[in-house]
């Protein structure tokens, strides 16, 4: 990262987590109160915990939630996905919910992942709002020329 600092800015969720993964690798677990804890477990629960959505919404309303995340592996796997091979890292995660359940799973490049809820997407969203900001200003300047300015008569 070039300028660390334009992500904090832009994506301020991308920045957190990536410190979450980095703790994840150093440490092996993350838990509640980590930085970036809150926006790694979103992303493992509803990618990784195999779950279906009347029981993902069940415990939500249970207030069942990760408590913590332990890496047991890191592997580098291949994975073939159709004519395509794909090499990455797949960790095998140990979720600890704070109903005291242990859940293990495995996190196929997980990096893509978050890049994608947490950098692509914001940085899509403030790139599109700057977009249309220069269209309305293009837009409201053809407006002002075409009505309030007058030609200059040269007689």
């Amino acid at each position: 990262m070039r300028f660390p600092f334009i992500f904090t800015i832009f994506a301020p969720k991308y920045s957190k987590v990536k410190s979450a993964v980095e703790q994840l690798t150093r440490r092996s677990s993350v838990q509640e109160g980590d930085k970036g804890f809150s926006e790694l477990a979103v992303l493992v629960m509803n990618k990784f915990i195999k779950m279906s959505k009347e029981e993902r919404k069940k415990a939500q309303k249970l207030g069942i939630k990760i408590r913590k995340i332990e890496m047991l592996k890191n592997l580098i796997t291949l994975k073939e996905r159709s004519a395509e091979i794909k090499t990455g890292t797949t960790l095998k995660l140990k979720t600890t919910l704070n109903n005291g359940q242990t859940i293990e799973g495995n996190a196929f490049d997980l990096t893509s992942l978050i890049e994608e809820k947490y950098l692509r997407s914001p940085l899509f969203k403030w790139g599109s709002f700057i977009f249309w900001i220069g269209i309305i200003l293009s837009i409201t300047n053809i407006i002002i020329s075409i009505f309030l300015i007058k030609p200059i008569s040269t007689n």
